[in-house]
């Protein structure tokens, strides 16, 4: 009888979790968009745009929404650490790829780096 009444309270109050994997070149705006998601959706302040610095190896961010639990992985985007991010793929559930619209001259770049990223799979 335990049992089933677990299962049950399992099943209406456990939330699903799902891991959303945050990539881009180096200084596309992946950390801020982190930090402003957790601002608009979670009780904690994100960081402001000015104390954000370069990520080296990997930032996490929790939100919760209806039912779910969203776990972002922030990866950082310098040439060097693009090779940690197929390390991710296979226990994310989306990837989110930003790219910096107001930078054209990267455009190729990140081109480059989204190719590499689907190559691998």
């Amino acid at each position: 009888m335990f049992s089933l009444f677990y299962g049950l309270w399992k099943y209406i109050f456990t939330k699903t979790e799902f891991h959303v994997l945050i990539l881009g070149i180096d200084k596309a705006g992946k950390t801020t968009l982190l930090e402003k998601l957790k601002s608009v959706y979670s009780n904690v302040e994100g960081l402001p745009p000015d104390r954000i610095v370069p990520t080296v190896g990997l930032n996490i961010g929790r939100i919760e929404v209806s039912n779910s639990k969203l776990v972002f992985w922030d990866l950082g985007g310098q040439p060097g650490l693009r090779s940690i991010w197929e390390k991710y793929y296979e226990e994310a559930h989306a990837v989110v790829f930003v790219i910096d619209a107001a930078c054209p001259s990267r455009f190729e770049d990140s081109k480059t780096a989204l190719g590499k990223k689907g190559s691998s799979e």
